[in-house]
């Protein structure tokens, strides 16, 4: 019974002296930084910055809480009495991204038309010019061709989603916003590699609410963190279809 009690208490006194801690994250150059997950490590309470890099979470003194945004380091704080009286502020820094060295065997000569071909292409230029090539080997469809004169006919289907008039964005350009915001890494924490990502966003906005995002072209911290709810929800279903 006494236990019980203790325990009781405690449940209680933590909801009696918790308090709103008020704050804002900003990069080293002093810009607020938006969508940073907020994560009281006690409770496991969870919110997310606004576009001005503000959050309000409920914390105790010598509670630690975590700050967590693809692109920059990981960081931690125990929250201490004088936090609650004074501005809170956070910077977080940005993480180094190592570039692949390249190693040049041929003495150059300062000839591009001589050392071009000694320093090859990028990977990607190499991909893509394959592709384009295998593209243009290909026959042309016989249905967007007329039969009288093989005058091009633009092929009729679904198409792409074009902009509602008044609209700022479209879909794509949500999906831009989500892959920059979110990043890599929240989507393979889903379960999905990196040639699933653009499917599964545009499966899991067909039947998300987002009319007012793509009419002011805005996305805040709540509707991000409501996609990522709705996107968590819908990766089994995914999964399923795949």
């Amino acid at each position: 019974m006494f236990r019980v009690l203790v325990l009781v208490m405690t449940c209680l006194s933590g909801n009696i002296f918790s308090q709103k801690l008020s704050g804002v994250i900003t990069d080293e150059d002093q810009n607020p930084i938006p969508a940073v997950l907020v994560m009281n490590m006690q409770t496991k309470q969870k919110t997310y910055t606004n576009f001005k890099g503000e959050f309000v979470i409920d914390v105790l003194p010598n509670i630690e809480l975590r700050f967590v945004r693809e692109g920059y380091e990981r960081h931690s704080k125990i929250i201490k009495s004088p936090d609650f009286i004074s501005p809170f502020f956070i910077s977080l820094i940005r993480t180094v991204k190592e570039i692949e060295e390249v190693e040049i065997k041929q003495k150059l000569s300062g000839d591009l038309g001589k050392d071009n071909k000694y320093l090859g292409s990028p990977k990607n230029e190499v991909a893509l010019n394959s592709k384009i090539r295998e593209y243009q080997r290909q026959k042309s469809d016989i249905s967007i061709m007329k039969a009288k004169g093989n005058e091009f006919v633009q092929p009729t289907g679904p198409g792409f989603e074009a902009t509602k008039i008044g609209f700022k964005w479209e879909s794509f350009d949500f999906f831009l916003y989500l892959e920059s915001n979110l990043g890599e890494d929240y989507f393979y924490s889903l379960g999905l590699t990196n040639q699933q990502i653009q499917p599964f966003v545009f499966f899991a906005l067909a039947d998300f609410e987002k009319s007012e995002i793509l009419r002011f072209g805005y996305c805040s911290a709540a509707d991000l963190a409501r996609f990522m709810v709705h996107a968590e929800k819908k990766i089994s279903v995914f999964r399923n279809k795949k």
